[in-house]
């Protein structure tokens, strides 16, 4: 069992704007990774009211010159509720010199925390 602590926790306010966090990770790969990617979430009031209104986490895989050239979103699910862990397995369509992991919020109202990134490759 795995258990959360929100105190340390990254916490990100709904200000109706867009607030995130990055983090860019020096890790190349090829086409055809197989990759594990996990993050939890518990939320408190967030609502998705604009199209524009997000609650999410990306993958930005980029190339040499650092511009995109894929990427994974996966979405958490608005309003209230406990920790919700997301987790998937991917399959590289390109090659890549490094990639960010990306945690954003836009919401009216409300506050999300974030915890347990995880970004691992498998055989």
């Amino acid at each position: 069992t795995t258990g959360y602590l929100s105190c340390c926790s990254l916490r990100l306010p709904g200000l109706n704007k867009l607030v995130y966090l990055y983090q860019a990770v020096s890790s190349a790969g090829k086409i055809g990774f197989r990759l594990y990617i996990s993050l939890s979430s518990k939320a408190d009031n967030v609502t998705l009211v604009l199209p524009s209104d997000v609650y999410m986490g990306e993958l930005i895989f980029r190339d040499r010159a650092n511009r995109p050239t894929e990427v994974f979103t996966f979405t958490f699910t608005p309003g209230t509720h406990d920790w919700e862990k997301l987790q998937y397995t991917i399959v590289t369509t390109k090659d890549y010199y490094n990639f960010v992991f990306r945690i954003s919020v836009k919401s009216p109202t409300g506050v999300a925390w974030f915890d347990n990134a995880t970004v691992i490759r498998l055989p």
